[in-house]
């Protein structure tokens, strides 16, 4: 903790002692700019702009630069007005303007001549920007508030972005074909992602971490994003939250579904039972008139999915030979009842409860502290419980493998933006969260496999906390505009502490491969008998040693970017991002595999971007852009954990041990009983994760290409090319497998063929004992040695 104190203090004085700098786009905000002229086309110099927000009444002013333009960073989604004023000429006001997320309000302005009283008053509102350079998309609040959507999960609304797809990993999205692991989702500009699976804060578990009904509005980034936007291979969602302003304001809502409005699916044969019930609203207003406002938002979620018990009873039928012994029949016999009285109320086809429930709280306060400070802060709370809601498929089997699913997540956002001079402003920005999920079985040990039927604690439980994360995020920018340049310069420090208590398959789990050998080990239990006549099970897996460690990531990241306008119709947007991803040292290092005395340091992610848009005839209604940039994913901290804690060691205080056991094995136990400490059979097969020499943030490359075109005062249409290429991604790879038992050629569609090799271990010995299928392995001392390389191309 006192070296990232140290860290962050250090890059906050470079920053203080940066070039001040300043931005078009923002991460949580929008801007104003433009270009003044009069009635011949000559620029106005020194014109007094002042932007109002309509709703909060705050106010920036600034003078038009020897170019006649002027830009207005840093300002919070919503509807302004622009009045122009110079001697000479006739006041003008520009009315109806929204400010959007991510974006520039870019207006082309013409004073005409006349008296400082006279005031001209301009309604309309261009509907593309000519500065944009990058591909992005905004999801309006009219959008998210009336078209229908399943869950009212808010960023699900991404999909309607061309690009966008589900990634098929539990309703992720992909952005231009990449992992949804890649992606990047902040809230009022600060990060929004779980660090430790790669995915938004509280991932799909729930229905949504912030209440579709609090958001104002998002940008979904799909391409050639500026310097600013970093962590974001894949795409990005940039989303802000609904201000309270001058006057008071609320909402309610209550959505409903079940089976009596519900279709069948034309491919079931039955309609599901679903209640599921949102209802809350939102109650907004002045604190202090033009000063000070409120908005806070209520969500619930109450929702029942019962759980529809396959029909496995096919594993009630198999297993029996064509001519039993009478001891076969008795013992197949012994099985199928145990098994038959596991179904739920004593047969398939029944359901059991499964519910879905959550509540959201937010509350958000901004403070216009005076003409040159603003202050924003936003408090949101998510708490979740499912009842076996642990498995989200309509229909499962193996309904031991389930249990309750809490996620509790609670995050505080704050934003303090600063004129030091007209044209210099600095915005600060920090964020305190903590996402915390943990899972509990419904059966004790052990898991039992039966066939495709099981029964007993999952051998994924528990999960106390998996994770328990708290985050950290301290970011500061500074914005300056001289000449035809808006600048800007940034600095963010993002720190994820992760506390980790798994204990997964510490009761054990026991495989049979059918009703009849499983009975023949009841009957051995009933029998007292000991010894390989009780051991009629196919493997037998328990873990030991660390359940859990707490260990810390920071993520560091500095960019510099420029918008020059060369022309009034050409903007240029170019600039340098870096980030660098410090993780912890290995605590637990085995001296005989070298690469698990190291995590990899990688220092070389250089991000370089440039975009560029062009207005044709200049009149802001067609307009070409396109750009290029190198873009780089982060390493989730589930891989770092698997480096940090499966380094080969047998020694339980240090390492996560995973013992492999079959019928026969010194130590093998006898069903139902489980190991109580490691067996001297556990040498050689423990299992080793780590990263190879050559592991890398992953990288993509990306070009883009695209046309707009307004076609009538509200229509626009556009086309685009978009360019991924993508390198340095992860590949595991088994560095341990048995020789190569055969190999199987492949044809590409393109003619080429490669070969791979199938590695099939010896389980059996020349006199027909069982056989560790380790001790076929180049090194026996191990089981598996996974190898994470960054050699992935797509």
């Amino acid at each position: 903790m006192r070296s990232f104190i140290t860290a962050s203090c250090l890059l906050m004085c470079l920053l203080a002692a940066a070039p001040a700098t300043f931005g078009q786009t923002q991460l949580g905000a929008g801007s104003i700019s433009g270009t003044v002229q009069d009635p011949a086309g000559a620029v106005v110099v020194g014109a007094t702009i002042t932007v109002t927000n309509t709703g909060t009444g705050l106010v920036r002013t600034i003078n038009t630069n020897d170019a006649g333009q002027f830009n207005v960073p840093v300002l919070p989604p919503g509807d302004y007005a622009v009045r122009v004023e110079q001697a000479g000429f006739s006041v003008l006001e520009q009315t109806n303007l929204t400010v959007n997320v991510g974006r520039a309000t870019t207006l082309q302005l013409e004073l005409q001549p006349g008296n400082i009283g006279e005031v001209v008053t301009v309604t309309a509102d261009a509907i593309i920007d000519v500065t944009q350079t990058e591909e992005t998309t905004l999801i309006n609040r009219t959008q998210i508030h009336d078209l229908p959507i399943n869950g009212r999960r808010a960023d699900q609304f991404a999909l309607l972005a061309p690009g966008v797809t589900r990634d098929g990993r539990f309703g992720l999205l992909s952005y231009r074909g990449q992992s949804g692991v890649f992606n990047n989702f902040t809230l009022e500009g600060n990060d929004d992602n779980q660090a430790y699976f790669a995915e938004a804060r509280g991932r799909t578990r729930i229905a949504s971490n912030v209440s579709a009904n609090a958001i104002q509005e998002f940008q979904v980034g799909q391409s050639n994003f500026l310097p600013e936007f970093g962590r974001s291979a894949g795409g990005g969602i940039n989303s802000v939250i609904r201000s309270g302003a001058n006057t008071f304001s609320g909402d309610g809502f209550y959505y409903f579904r079940n089976q009596s409005l519900n279709a069948r699916d034309p491919l079931a044969t039955i309609k599901p039972d679903e209640d599921r019930q949102q209802f809350g609203g939102s109650f907004s207003g002045p604190l202090v008139r033009d000063k000070l406002f409120f908005f806070v938002n209520y969500d619930q979620q109450l929702r029942d999915i019962p759980l529809i018990i396959e029909d496995l009873s096919g594993v009630l039928r198999t297993g029996l030979p064509s001519n039993p012994t009478a001891a076969q029949r008795e013992a197949f016999t012994v099985g199928t009842d145990f098994l038959r009285a596991r179904f739920p109320n004593g047969a398939p086809g029944n359901t059991i409860p499964r519910t879905a429930n959550q509540n959201l709280f937010l509350a958000k306060v901004d403070w216009n502290i005076n003409e040159s400070n603003t202050f924003s802060s936003t408090f949101n709370y998510l708490n979740a419980r499912g009842l076996n809601a642990i498995q989200t498929p309509l229909v499962l089997g193996n309904v031991g493998r389930n249990g309750t699913d809490d996620v509790r997540i609670t995050s505080f956002n704050a934003r303090l933006t600063s004129i030091l001079t007209p044209r210099l402003v600095n915005e600060f920005r920090f964020q305190a969260s903590r996402d915390f999920e943990f899972q509990f079985g419904n059966e004790e040990p052990p898991q039992v496999f039966v066939g495709g039927f099981s029964f007993g604690r999952a051998s994924f439980l528990e999960r106390p906390a998996l994770p328990d994360e708290r985050r950290l995020q301290f970011v500061d920018n500074l914005s300056y505009s001289v000449g035809r340049h808006a600048l800007k310069f940034g600095v963010d420090i993002n720190r994820a502490k992760d506390i980790i208590d798994n204990p997964a398959n510490f009761g054990g789990s026991y495989s049979y491969s059918n009703a009849l050998t499983f009975g023949q080990d009841l009957v051995a239990i009933r029998n007292n008998l000991t010894g390989r006549a009780a051991q009629n099970y196919t493997t037998f897996t328990q873990s030991f040693g660390l359940p859990g460690i707490t260990f810390s990531t920071v993520d560091y990241a500095v960019f510099a970017q420029d918008q020059w306008r060369a022309l009034n119709n050409l903007t240029i947007n170019y600039g340098l991002r870096y980030d660098y991803q410090a993780n912890p040292e290995p605590f637990a290092p085995n001296p005989a595999i070298p690469e698990t005395q190291r995590i990899p340091k990688d220092k070389t992610n250089f991000g370089p971007r440039i975009g560029v848009a062009y207005d044709i005839a200049g009149d802001g209604q067609t307009v070409i852009r396109g750009g290029y940039g190198i873009y780089y994913g982060r390493t989730p901290n589930g891989t770092i954990f698997d480096a940090l804690t499966r380094t080969g060691l047998l020694d339980p205080a240090l390492n996560t041990i995973g013992l492999t056991l079959r019928p026969g094995d010194p130590g093998a136990p006898i069903f139902p009983n489980v190991l109580t400490a490691l067996p001297a059979s556990a040498l050689g097969s423990t299992n080793v994760s780590r990263l190879g020499d050559d592991f890398k943030r992953p990288r993509m490359q990306e070009f883009n290409f695209g046309f707009e075109r307004q076609l009538l005062r509200n229509l626009s249409v556009s086309a685009s090319y978009i360019y991924t290429k993508g390198d340095r991604l992860p590949v595991l790879f088994d560095t341990n497998l048995p020789e190569p038992a055969f190999r199987r050629t492949f044809q590409l569609p393109d003619g080429s063929t490669f070969e791979v090799p199938f590695s099939a271990g010896v389980t059996r010995t020349a006199a027909g004992a069982t056989r560790n299928i380790n001790l076929s392995r180049p090194n026996p001392n191990f089981g598996s040695i996974s190898q994470l390389r960054s050699i992935g191309e797509t």
